[in-house]
């Protein structure tokens, strides 16, 4: 199932920069809605990037913003997608910076992509969502041209502008003075946003003096924000989608299926045909977050136990000794770290 995700990480980061824009609790409101809380986001996971859509949307209507995409982008840096953007800026030259953009794209956002075209004396940098009319979809088109200008603009200077910018329709036919939000020609486009660059620009320097220690490889990207693998079959999804879920206590199949947009049945099918069901993926999920929250945390095993979903601190029990062999409360006795015995090591 190839759906479009997005890095908690990347969610993370948004909401800090709209919390410069409405009040917190104008932003907690909007992640509400979504089924969501800033806990649920704060983890090394995926979530469908419609989910990013929707709370874009959720804060436009809050600040009566009906251009919030570009408003967003605006009051943020290209440097606020952490790791990915030092991977990008550390390119020896533009073109290569443009390159290594497209490359790691999938390790923030799989299923989104970001494609370098030939045209006459220019390339064309485009960057396609994947979510296509979903609702909220055009507030992400509508700061993207912004977000890739930042790009050239670190190997060229702040004066430097696109060629042109191109935007859907349904984007573009809002604005009034669309040009001036841009500083550059707009075009409609069939689809995604994009930004023209002219090629002799492509040779533009890296700026700064890159040493070798402080090089970052694709592969040390890849590590640090996905050590589990990009998710990408159901089974996968399933589980990233559970990790923010176990942090809400909302693990209904109803929820998670809700979340794919797709039926519970259907999800259900799918996870059959990879060998896997719902419940059994639960039970793993569960476990795995009730051992890290026994070791690392002082929760009351009744606190752990309703807060990972279970009805019944009974059942929690039954389950964690049926997979460990021990009770919670032996296991968090014999893992559980206390701030003496650091002090103490």
């Amino acid at each position: 199932m190839n759906i479009p995700l997005i890095h908690t990480k990347i969610l993370s980061r948004t909401v800090e920069i709209a919390d410069q824009l409405c009040s917190k609790q104008d932003i907690d409101s909007c992640l509400r809605t979504l089924s969501l809380s800033r806990e649920a986001i704060s983890g090394n996971s995926f979530l469908p990037y419609d989910v990013y859509a929707q709370f874009e949307a959720a804060a436009s209507r809050k600040l009566g913003d009906s251009f919030f995409g570009v408003t967003l982008t605006k009051h943020s840096n290209y440097l606020d997608l952490g790791a990915y953007a030092e991977y990008v800026l550390a390119a020896s030259c533009l073109g290569d910076a443009l390159k290594r953009g497209g490359n790691a794209l999938s390790l923030i956002n799989p299923g989104a992509r970001v494609d370098v075209s030939d045209a006459d004396n220019h390339v064309i940098l485009s960057f396609n969502s994947g979510l296509k009319d979903l609702p909220g979809a055009h507030y992400i088109d509508q700061g993207m041209p912004l977000l890739l200008t930042e790009i050239p603009r670190y190997f060229l200077g702040q004066s430097w502008t696109p060629v042109w910018v191109g935007l859907p329709r349904r984007v573009l036919s809002g604005f009034d003075d669309a040009e001036s939000m841009y500083s550059a020609t707009c075009r409609y486009l069939e689809t995604g946003a994009a930004i023209a660059i002219k090629k002799s620009d492509l040779e533009a320097p890296n700026p700064r003096k890159i040493s070798f220690s402080e090089t970052p490889l694709f592969g040390d990207l890849k590590n640090w924000l996905t050590p589990s693998g990009i998710p990408t079959s159901t089974h996968d999804q399933v589980k990233n989608i559970l990790d923010v879920q176990l942090r809400i206590g909302d693990v209904a199949v109803d929820t998670i299926a809700n979340r794919l947009r797709i039926g519970p049945r259907s999800l259900q099918r799918r996870l059959k045909t990879e060998g896997f069901n719902f419940r059994e993926v639960l039970s793993e999920a569960r476990h795995m977050r009730a051992k890290k929250l026994l070791e690392e945390s002082q929760f009351p095993i009744s606190e752990v136990a309703y807060g990972l979903g279970y009805e019944e601190v009974n059942s929690f029990r039954r389950a964690f000794m049926n997979r460990e062999g021990c009770t919670p409360t032996q296991y968090a006795a014999q893992h559980r770290v206390l701030a003496v015995d650091l002090l103490v090591q």
